[in-house]
């Protein structure tokens, strides 16, 4: 099916997949918050997953996303009701934790067109910040930010972005540009001497909840 063909029933609805999963684990007492840490396409679903959140079908807490931001365009890219690309009024707040390299030759730190969409121009990303910006805004927190230095790596610059000022208590949204860093973040990679896989997520959940 094309990618605009809401009414498909032959292609996979991945929204209602992780939905399934969720009830399922639900039904097996797992009665905890629920949280996403997903790596490019990965992160996409993440993204993309939060942006439909409800407390019935996809009751998600929280994001870790890396090496990519939410869609700017189009604004639904799947058949049912749990594929749309931006949060809209209605969704649950999300917290949102997010890192990325400006030097991404296959998702660019600044948006626009990529590879990965086999070249569809329907699909356009939004800029790293203007991805924050939305999430900050969804969650009625200020839509603008504090900074600070980090370190990646043993040398390496990062740049840490808190988007969390007015948020409500337990609303957390934090974005990491690191400076250099091309599509491959995490493995072995520190920030400020923390382990990116998975330490700062797990601090990250942990301040959530």
């Amino acid at each position: 099916c094309t990618w605009d063909d809401y009414d498909c029933t032959s292609d996979p609805d991945e929204g209602a997949f992780i939905s399934s999963i969720i009830h399922e684990l639900r039904l097996s007492g797992a009665l905890g918050n629920v949280y996403l840490v997903g790596n490019s396409n990965g992160a996409a679903l993440a993204h993309r997953l939060a942006s439909n959140a409800n407390m019935d079908d996809l009751p998600i807490k929280g994001i870790v996303t890396k090496v990519t931001q939410l869609l700017a365009s189009p604004a639904r890219s799947g058949p049912g009701n749990l594929n749309y690309n931006q949060p809209s009024a209605g969704v649950p707040q999300v917290s949102v934790l997010n890192l990325m390299g400006d030097n991404d030759l296959l998702i660019p730190y600044e948006g626009g067109t990529s590879g990965v969409f086999g070249g569809d121009t329907n699909f356009v990303l939004m800029s790293a910040l203007e991805s924050m910006t939305t999430w900050a805004a969804h969650n009625g927190c200020s839509t603008g930010y504090t900074t600070a230095s980090s370190v990646y790596g043993t040398s390496g610059q990062a740049t840490f972005y808190d988007y969390s000022g007015g948020c409500d208590e337990g609303i957390i949204v934090e974005h990491y540009v690191l400076h250099g860093a091309g599509h491959s973040i995490g493995g072995s990679d520190t920030l400020d001497g923390v382990s990116i896989d998975y330490d700062l997520a797990y601090d990250f959940i942990s301040r959530v909840e």
